[in-house]
């Protein structure tokens, strides 16, 4: 549910709001967390379609979604990531370290007709290895719903500082609203320009045996960061002396990220995951 303060980025015309109605029908039809399959050490909650809908409609209102690549960093079952791909999204990649979940925002995927846009990559976000982030096509945008650190202390921040190895121009992100002075702090240590866009309310269903009620309201900020320039653009760097890897080249078909060092690929699987199991 909204709640309290938009931000003035948001669009107020009548055909703006019905695209915006549009958007939200559609997500409504994305496939949420098999409950029996959650992962609560994961932190696993459903971003729900209206929350979905405004953060990639602002997005998109600041133009950074319509022909862009766009990274969905926590994808989950791809709330998020449809959303962008609908909008006009070039390319569209998500990652996540959950199988099953993955496997509900594949056929999410095919039933929203981005199947064309959208790829998916089965990886630890948190432990996302140098090769991969370098291996990625130039990200302009990443949307995120990380998980708020309740389980895992600083896993919020560990997104974001992953997020920004990605040196996209935008970042797009819900957090819990009393990490505020602290994510804000964070942001000009890291050189970022911080937006609070608006304060929302997150309902959270009961989906686990610790939940006490039906429905937990907590409060969310959704925020953007933006990087300079001279983030997204480094001086280069030498290239590391090679030690004669062994590639291994991945498909084409699910994940176009050129190939994966055999010895980096047990700490993540950087290879797609197909469109059948």
């Amino acid at each position: 549910m909204l709640a309290l303060r938009l931000g003035k980025r948001e669009e107020t015309s009548r055909l703006s709001l019905m695209r915006l109605r549009d958007l939200e029908a559609a997500l409504q039809r994305v496939r949420p967390f098999n409950t029996k399959l959650q992962k609560i050490d994961l932190e696993q909650f459903p971003t729900g379609w209206h929350i979905a809908a405004r953060l990639v409609h602002t997005a998109a209102s600041c133009s950074d979604i319509e022909g862009k690549t766009v990274v969905d960093l926590g994808t989950g079952t791809c709330m998020l990531g449809i959303g962008c791909a609908l909008l006009g999204a070039e390319h569209v990649i998500g990652l996540d370290a959950d199988i099953d979940a993955l496997r509900i925002a594949r056929e999410n995927i095919d039933e929203a007709g981005v199947d064309s846009v959208c790829d998916l990559l089965l990886c630890d976000v948190v432990d996302m290895p140098l090769f991969l982030t370098n291996g990625l096509p130039r990200v302009d945008t990443v949307v995120m719903n990380p998980p708020f650190g309740t389980r895992n202390k600083g896993i919020d921040v560990r997104f974001i500082e992953q997020a920004i190895a990605l040196r996209p121009r935008a970042i797009y992100s819900l957090h819990k609203s009393s990490t505020r002075k602290f994510l804000i702090s964070k942001a000009a240590e890291w050189g970022l320009h911080v937006e609070v866009i608006a304060e929302l309310r997150f309902d959270i269903p009961k989906m686990y045996k610790h939940h006490k009620q039906k429905i937990a309201d907590v409060e969310v900020d959704f925020i953007r960061f933006e990087l300079p320039d001279a983030m997204r653009h480094p001086p280069p760097t030498p290239p590391p002396v090679p030690t004669s890897p062994i590639t291994l080249p991945l498909p084409k078909g699910d994940g176009q990220v050129g190939c994966v060092e055999a010895r980096a690929a047990a700490d993540c699987a950087g290879s797609a995951l197909a469109a059948t199991d």
